[in-house]
């Protein structure tokens, strides 16, 4: 081989070499899915985080998920919509999709919209004899929502009372149990009441009752997390197909979902707006 052709070979292998190099940069910087998700104290952010990692790993990506100092809910949107955490768990709505960019895949399976209530202690006899949607309307309780809740419209649509709760919807456990008559109980989804009532062992659970829309949370994205919107969908779609998803819920959920003994309550089926 004379020096010409050798000098032709080396520089081909350098391009080859190069080439390769970047190819495989490029590859490592795509499969590493960079996420900041919000963290709260009752660890209700846990499953989220967990099925995150999960269905990312599943799908062959790399996933760095940091999380951000607690916050109110209030703030969640508005630090969302300023890129500084990436998505948040919300129920879909119409209004939030106009915002926010929604990764459309159902986080729970339809847990969240599987309604329980919490009420102050000594308040279940109030609830007993409840047998329908008419019962329950007749009693004229007052549920408590947060600011632009989706379940507000639920309530609307089935001629429910209930009052709106500004600013930090938190605040509510503390009205139930001060006894303020203006509200009587606080629906809540049966994945997230158990982990509650051990934070405010001032209130109860309701014994009777299962309310049920069919709604679902979806992940919603901030604007510089939109990029990750098609990996994200389809990790997802991957971890619901696989019973990924299922398995994860079994692991943060399923205990405390048994001891609600659901299929002893007596279902009130609400229609959606």
């Amino acid at each position: 081989m004379t020096d010409s052709n050798k000098n032709r070979y080396k520089l081909l292998l350098s391009l080859i070499l190069a080439i390769s190099m970047s190819f495989n940069l490029s590859k490592a910087d795509a499969d590493e899915i960079r996420l900041t998700i919000p963290s709260f104290k009752d660890g209700s952010h846990k499953y989220y985080y967990s099925l995150l990692v999960s269905a990312l790993k599943s799908a062959g990506h790399t996933p760095i998920i940091s999380l951000s100092e607690e916050m109110p809910q209030i703030r969640v949107t508005y630090e969302l919509k300023h890129n500084r955490i990436s998505l948040y768990w919300l129920l879909k709505t119409e209004q939030r999709d106009e915002v926010f960019t929604p990764v459309n895949v159902g986080l729970t399976n339809g847990l969240i919209g599987q309604r329980i209530l919490l009420i102050p202690r000594g308040k279940q006899s109030e609830f007993n004899g409840v047998k329908s949607l008419s019962d329950f309307r007749a009693l004229q309780k007052v549920g408590a929502f947060g600011s632009n809740w989706y379940d507000i419209k639920v309530w609307q649509a089935n001629r429910l009372k209930y009052q709106v709760v500004p600013g930090d919807w938190h605040r509510i456990y503390k009205m139930l149990d001060h006894d303020n008559r203006s509200l009587d109980y606080f629906s809540r989804g049966v994945m997230e009441i158990s982990a509650e009532i051990k934070l405010h062992s001032e209130l109860q659970i309701e014994e009777n009752l299962l309310l049920i829309y069919e709604r679902d949370f979806v992940f919603y994205l901030s604007p510089t997390a939109q990029k990750y919107h098609q990996i994200l969908f389809k990790a997802l779609s991957q971890a619901k197909k696989s019973n990924l998803m299922v398995e994860i819920q079994r692991d943060y959920w399923r205990r405390d979902i048994q001891q609600l003994q659901l299929d002893s309550r007596t279902i009130i089926k609400l229609k959606r707006p």
